[in-house]
């Protein structure tokens, strides 16, 4: 597909048709973004977004901007996805693209989320529902529902998090969105792990792996044996917690997702220290600090005083 989109681009080029180089040049963003070159992926989108600009193209502008704000995502800046994801939201609404206006509205929600924002996320996510059950997309209520019952559970509300986990899965299992499914199954497992049910989390979580595995989720793979990771280690089995762990480092940063990059790597050198590998622990901890550092990560802080903390072990 990457060759395919570069090639597109080159035969534009020659054209000198500015619509058809808009057109390969968001094309080429995309491709590079799903094969994890970010940083390109970015210098494509934002030519092309400028590109559509100029035509007066707006639905193409709007979901360019979309595009390029789940890049930045991807890179941590946050801060960055937020602003291109407002700009997207303005024309798509402008526009009256209701579909658009559904999805960048969830992934503002998201940036929300992660940020600590929750009121701000729910009054997007509630806006994204609402258009998608006016338009009878079952399917991007699946998606809502499952985001609604994040922000619940990070607001601790524990009860109603979990109540709309299930209605987000009965919705995801009833349209066969499989990859959905296993999102909303990990999704319930961390929320076991949070109340400190961890036979039930390790139930969720695994039946979420099989089926991203079966899915081919590389991605999803990774998160999920993260979580299974930290569920293994309030169990006490600790070897395969770190098993999982390395092997979900090693796919996460392949990804370049950088605030996920971070959690996983922090976790995997508590394990390393709990399990007397003080030396690597301190090396994935400077890893871990160096990527939060770069990506305006908000545990950042917390991650260095773990950092000096394990030094000052080393150097007594």
């Amino acid at each position: 597909m990457l060759q395919d989109a570069e090639h597109i681009l080159c035969t534009a080029l020659q054209s000198g048709d500015s619509a058809a180089i808009a057109q390969a040049r968001q094309q080429l963003g995309q491709a590079l973004h799903e094969h994890h070159q970010h940083t390109l992926a970015l210098e494509q989108l934002n030519a092309a977004a400028v590109l559509f600009h100029e035509l007066g193209d707006q639905r193409a502008e709007g979901e360019t901007l979309h595009l390029l704000g789940r890049v930045y995502d991807t890179l941590g800046q946050k801060e960055a996805a937020l602003r291109t994801y407002l700009q997207a939201l303005d024309i798509r609404c402008h526009i009256r693209d209701h579909v658009g206006e559904s999805a960048t509205s969830n992934n503002i929600a998201s940036i929300y989320v992660d940020t600590g924002h929750l009121s701000a996320a729910l009054k997007y996510l509630l806006r994204s529902l609402e258009i998608d059950t006016a338009l009878n997309d079952h399917h991007g209520e699946g998606v809502v529902l499952n985001n609604i019952g994040e922000t619940f559970r990070a607001l601790g509300h524990y009860r109603d998090a979990l109540d709309y986990y299930r209605l987000a899965l009965n919705i995801r299992q009833e349209v066969g969105d499989r990859r959905g499914e296993a999102i909303t199954l990990n999704n319930i497992g961390e929320l076991d792990y949070d109340m400190g049910r961890y036979e039930d989390a390790l139930q969720h979580l695994k039946r979420a792996l099989s089926i991203r595995r079966e899915v081919g989720d590389r991605r999803g793979e990774a998160i999920t044996q993260y979580h299974l990771s930290r569920t293994l280690r309030a169990l006490g089995q600790l070897d395969t917690a770190l098993d999982d762990n390395r092997q979900a480092a090693q796919a996460i940063a392949a990804a370049g997702d950088k605030w996920i990059e971070a959690d996983v790597l922090f976790h995997l050198a508590l394990l390393l220290e709990e399990t007397g590998c003080l030396a690597e622990a301190t090396t994935t901890l400077e890893q871990c600090v160096s990527i939060g550092e770069s990506s305006s990560y908000l545990g950042t802080e917390k991650h260095r005083a773990k950092l000096a903390e394990l030094r000052a072990r080393s150097a007594s």
